[in-house]
């Protein structure tokens, strides 16, 4: 009877064990899937003519990745022109939205000197893929790594090229 329930016991805290390992992988899914919605939303707005009153000369719309805040990523509007993400000078981009990823996630790394935009302008459509802070090197494609924090060997890579496409290895 012991015995028994000795192994009820390793089985269930085996499959405990399991389950959370399953759950932070599930994370991980979600949460990369969840980008490339963001990343198309931008497209979306943009395209679909959706007008922001977030600033006086208002061009297209962004998504800006930074390896220095692994919990998050913006959606901005394009407020100066340029084709990638500025937070300073004159017209600075507006934050229109802060994306935090899942607690159990975490950007891992982000190609291209850890910083990177993918930004939307209508009416053409043209889309910019630039690193660093406004657009000063044009990409051909940029990826971004997401990883469960607790182990961080689980990854999934969020690449898109300068066409729009995006890919999820």
């Amino acid at each position: 009877m012991v015995a028994v329930f000795a192994i009820i016991g390793i089985l269930s805290s085996l499959a405990f064990i399991g389950g959370r390992a399953g759950d932070r992988s599930l994370a991980l899914e979600r949460s990369a899937h969840q980008v490339a919605q963001h990343i198309r939303k931008a497209g979306e707005l943009a395209f679909g003519a959706e007008l922001s009153a977030i600033c006086g000369t208002f061009s297209g719309y962004g998504v800006y990745f930074d390896a220095n805040t692994p919990d998050r990523y913006i959606l901005y509007g394009n407020c100066n022109g340029s084709d990638g993400y500025r937070n300073n000078g004159p017209n600075p981009d507006q934050i229109v939205e802060t994306f935090l990823l899942d607690p159990a996630v975490e950007i891992g790394s982000v190609s291209d000197g850890g910083a990177w935009s993918v930004a939307f302008f209508p009416p053409e459509p043209r889309i910019a893929l630039c690193a660093s802070d406004a657009c000063s090197t044009s990409l051909a494609t940029a990826s971004l790594t997401l990883r469960v924090k607790s182990d961080t060997s689980n990854t999934r890579v969020i690449t898109i090229n300068e066409k729009g496409t995006i890919d999820i290895d």
